[in-house]
Order: structure tokens, then sequence, then C-alpha cells
């Protein structure tokens, strides 16, 4: 379990500075990303796993990147896990860190 986290962390997707290297001109440009899901969040709020769910890690992510990002997109095809818990959650804390509006 470990393991496959820690893999799929270390893609590059998920450094701060990944954004940089596409050369977006930051001053006039707001970036949504919008995320499509289904089922990602399998750690129900009392699991200790609960903070590895792969959607809050990709959202976090998107939260560390440099480049200002404006909205994220969570688009859902009806999961039956703890995927709208997460986003939810996730909601308030993107816009009181960041000011990043997160839209489900």
């Amino acid at each position: 379990m470990e393991g496959g986290i820690l893999k799929e962390l270390g893609k590059e997707f998920y450094h701060p500075n990944y954004f940089s290297k596409f050369n977006i001109p930051v001053k006039r440009t707001d970036i949504s990303a919008i995320i499509p899901t289904y089922n990602r969040c399998p750690f129900s709020k009392n699991s200790e796993n609960y903070k590895y769910n792969p959607l809050a890690v990709c959202i976090r992510a998107l939260l560390l990147q440099k480049a200002p990002i404006k909205e994220i997109i969570v688009v859902d095809d009806a999961s039956t896990d703890s995927t709208k818990e997460v986003v939810k959650e996730l909601e308030k804390e993107a816009y009181s860190t960041k000011g990043v509006e997160i839209k489900y």
C-alpha cells in the first residue's frame, strides 16, 4: 500500500514547479484545473489513510503550484466512495488558504 502511494506521489505532475515548464503567461492567464474522477477516495474520514485519497492528493498538489490557479473543477462520474465528502472538505481549505474555488 505505502509503496504504491509513494510511487504515485513521485509522478511529475505532483511537484510544485510542474506548470512552470509550460511557459504560461501568468500575468494574463487564469488557470482552471479540471479533474475527472470516479471512486478516487477509497479511504473514509475514520481511516488513518484518509489524507492519502488520490483525489485529495491531486487537489493539494494543484494548490501547491506556483502558477496561480483560479479554480478547480471536479467532474465526478457518480462515485460511490467518499469523493463528495473529500471535495467538500477541501473546498473550504482551498478558498481560505489560496483563494481557489473548487466546483464539484
